[in-house]
């Protein structure tokens, strides 16, 4: 029985290239056919919903800053802000985020000399971020959140000791005279916990230097 011959070296090399070619084709006829027929998905995966809003107002005299304070907020505070020249306040709403992020709002809030309104609940960062304000006002129902900073984990803290860290930020409470019992309070709260003091307690410690809104953003 006659032997076969087999294939010379450089035509299976030949025929495994073709196959990879083959793979390689059908594999871009799959993803062409996903952005052809499901462009919502991909725009979606590409576009994640932004974690904050930033809102200037109708009359151009104020900005609201809603959500988690995120990268990019500073940035995009600061961008708003040079091309709209008559913002007098910014008004802020939001259960925290990224302190890093909250002393870059500081810087700018102080950099265009503006005002701060705490609507609804500021707590952690937005707390932080509201104390840059010229004037600051809590407005009905509103409350200031605070709690000892945390770290997310142990790696953290080779890098960054949190209580060196909340002590640089509780600079920006004693340049403008904050009471240094509120600022043991919030020492003493947990980093799990969050503590909201009074209306008239953060009135008298300091804190805000008024109730409500400035007459300007009155109804």
């Amino acid at each position: 029985m006659a032997l076969r011959a087999r294939p010379p070296a450089d035509l299976e090399l030949w025929l495994l290239g073709l196959v990879a070619a083959l793979l390689l084709v059908l594999q871009a006829g799959i993803a062409l056919h996903v952005l052809w027929r499901e462009p919502a998905v991909v725009a979606e995966a590409k576009s994640p919903p932004a974690a904050y809003r930033l809102a200037l107002a109708d009359d151009g005299s104020s900005v609201r800053l809603e959500g988690l304070i995120e990268f990019g907020i500073t940035r995009d505070l600061e961008d708003l802000l040079e091309s709209a020249a008559g913002v007098r306040l910014v008004s802020l709403e939001s259960m925290g985020g990224r302190v890093a992020e909250a002393r870059g709002l500081i810087r700018v809030i102080e950099r265009f000399d503006l005002m701060t309104l705490a609507r609804g609940d500021c707590a952690s960062a937005c707390a932080l971020a509201f104390m840059a304000g010229r004037q600051r006002y809590l407005d009905e129902g509103a409350r200031l959140g605070f709690h000892r900073y945390g770290l997310g984990g142990r790696m953290a803290r080779i890098f960054l000791d949190p209580q060196r860290e909340q002590a640089k930020d509780m600079a920006v409470f004693r340049r403008h005279a904050v009471d240094e019992a509120l600022l043991a309070r919030i020492d003493a709260t947990p980093h799990d916990q969050m503590w909201f003091p009074e209306s008239r307690e953060l009135l008298a410690a300091g804190v805000v230097d008024a109730l409500g809104r400035p007459p300007a953003q009155r109804p």
